[in-house]
């Protein structure tokens, strides 16, 4: 099963998408564990981009695309957004959880859940590819 969807970078969109997205991972053959999964990493990536992408400065020119792919033995996670270039920040290494610092622990959820993380830019989209093993 394949899902695609672009929507709107703001909170209340990402509220109507967590809804759809929960219906579309109940139609997929995967555990409610891989499902939590999905779920947190997306919240955590499209939050990330709202409020740090964008800031927060909501147009109809700040947009999301998600597609969400059913590849036999993993689902594979593509976001694309034109706010602000990410890429340094998923190469830096995370401090342990119980350190103090300001900032970079949705970076480490994104991280831990996921099996593989790959960012590109191209021209001015961001583009993230997530997989996590079903």
């Amino acid at each position: 099963m394949d899902y695609n969807k672009t929507i709107l970078a703001t909170e209340d969109s990402l509220c109507k998408l967590s809804d759809e997205i929960g219906m579309v991972l109940e139609k997929l053959d995967i555990t409610e564990y891989v499902s939590g999964k999905i779920e947190v990493v997306l919240e955590e990536v499209l939050t990330n981009i709202i409020y740090h992408g964008y800031g927060m400065g909501s147009s109809d020119k700040n947009k999301i695309s998600i597609s969400l792919n059913d590849e036999n033995d993993r689902i594979v996670i593509e976001i694309r957004d034109n706010g602000k270039e990410y890429g340094s920040i998923l190469n830096k290494k995370a401090l342990p959880m119980h350190a103090p610092q300001i900032g970079g622990v949705g970076i480490l959820v994104i991280k831990e859940l996921s099996d593989s993380l790959e960012y590109s830019r191209i021209d001015t989209t961001n583009i993230l590819k997530v997989s996590i093993n079903k």
